[in-house]
């Protein structure tokens, strides 16, 4: 069973419960998906870039969150007075509604003093500051519209490193095309995912094509495969 929200929701516990107490709860898996890492395999540029240093060119984005081998993270040295940032291309405009740092385990590297900054390939907006910002660390909620996404540290003698970049974010091709990413509402469909078709209780399919079998109590089938929770009697 896949259960999708229709709008995003912010939380830190699901609670999932039986509406009828005379029945059984056995639950085999569960998987509980904030989205898709938009930042996952993206071009990271670093500044100032030392082709000869410990830390990987890609470590950032390579989707591994372990945090304690130095080599599989990305960074900089601290001997570099200059500030230094780190600039994942997402390639395309999105809707970034998260952002998780994993940051390297050892103490006297990157922790405190950093921004976060986004950019439509032109000037960075400032939309996070370590130093005044009360939003706890390593999961950033922010609402901010961009393609690039920066990470600056602000005191140019510590350690830059950070093992993982993670950007959760919706995609804004949908608001171009018409396509609804997240699936469709109630009893709405159509092709290609364009939710443009509002079936009755006695009929499904992508055009409202296909009538409904016999469900049992009248109730309507699936709009998407036609399935009845339970058939009436005798069939």
């Amino acid at each position: 069973m896949v259960v999708q929200c229709g709008t995003p929701m912010i939380g830190n516990s699901v609670r999932i419960e039986m509406a009828n107490i005379a029945s059984q709860l056995v639950l085999c898996d569960i998987k509980i998906s904030a989205g898709i890492n938009m930042a996952f395999g993206k071009r990271l540029t670093l500044s100032p870039n030392d082709a000869s240093s410990k830390y990987s060119p890609t470590g950032a984005v390579d989707g591994n969150t372990i945090n304690t081998n130095i080599h599989k993270c990305s960074g900089m040295y601290a001997n570099d007075r200059n500030n230094k940032w780190m600039d994942v291309d997402l390639q395309q405009r999105l809707d970034i509604n998260l952002v998780l740092l994993t940051l390297y385990q050892e103490a006297g590297f990157l922790a405190t003093d950093f921004t976060i900054a986004v950019s439509n390939g032109g000037t960075f907006k400032t939309i996070y500051d370590n130093a005044t910002d009360s939003r706890p660390m390593p999961g950033i909620f922010l609402s901010s519209k961009g393609q690039h996404l920066r990470i600056q540290q602000m005191n140019g003698s510590s350690h830059f490193t950070v093992c993982e970049i993670q950007v959760f974010a919706r995609s804004m091709q949908d608001r171009l095309t018409g396509v609804c990413t997240s699936g469709c509402v109630n009893r709405w469909t159509g092709k290609d995912g364009m939710c443009n078709k509002n079936c009755s209780i006695s009929m499904w399919g992508e055009e409202c094509e296909h009538p409904c079998g016999q469900c049992s109590n009248g109730a309507p089938c699936n709009v998407s495969n036609g399935h009845c929770k339970t058939c009436a009697a005798g069939y």
